[in-house]
């Protein structure tokens, strides 16, 4: 369920939401010809924790009883923002770095070998990434692959 609502956005102070009863300053007046008008949905992806009750409230333009928290839609999508990008850099974070893992090891030099094109890896790279088990050049070539799946 939406509930329409208003933002004032006002220079040099918060922004005050205000119901469809009608757009109001906080002392009661209407808004000032130099304040912004935001016309916006309250619904229950952008109020995230707001009750019914508090939903209704602020549609009908009414205040929230004494202590209560004052919530601001503009900080909500913040924090929303924030909890996707975190659970984003997890995700990726979560998953196995490409081209370090399990090593196939040519059985006549016990030298590692690259798991796409059977080359030698260079001492170097192992040095720089133990574990390595693609080449530089496999490894280029799979992250332009993975770069052109994203776009």
């Amino acid at each position: 369920m939406a509930f329409r609502c208003w933002i004032v956005a006002r220079p040099l102070s918060d922004a005050v939401i205000v119901g469809a009863a009608g757009i109001r300053c906080e002392d009661g007046s209407r808004f000032c010809r130099h304040e912004r008008v935001f016309e916006v949905a309250l619904t229950p992806a952008l109020s995230g924790s707001l009750s019914d009750s508090a939903a209704r409230r602020l549609s009908r333009g009414e205040r929230e009883p004494e202590g209560a928290r004052v919530v601001d839609i503009f900080d909500q999508a913040a924090e929303r923002c924030e909890a996707d990008t975190a659970l984003a850099i997890a995700r990726q974070l979560a998953q196995p770095a490409l081209g370090v893992g399990e090593q196939r090891l040519n059985p006549d030099t016990g030298e590692v070998l690259c798991f796409e094109c059977w080359e030698e890896i260079p001492v170097e790279r192992l040095i720089a990434v133990p574990g390595a088990n693609l080449c530089v050049s496999c490894l280029t070539v799979l992250e332009q692959q993975r770069r052109a799946r994203r776009v």
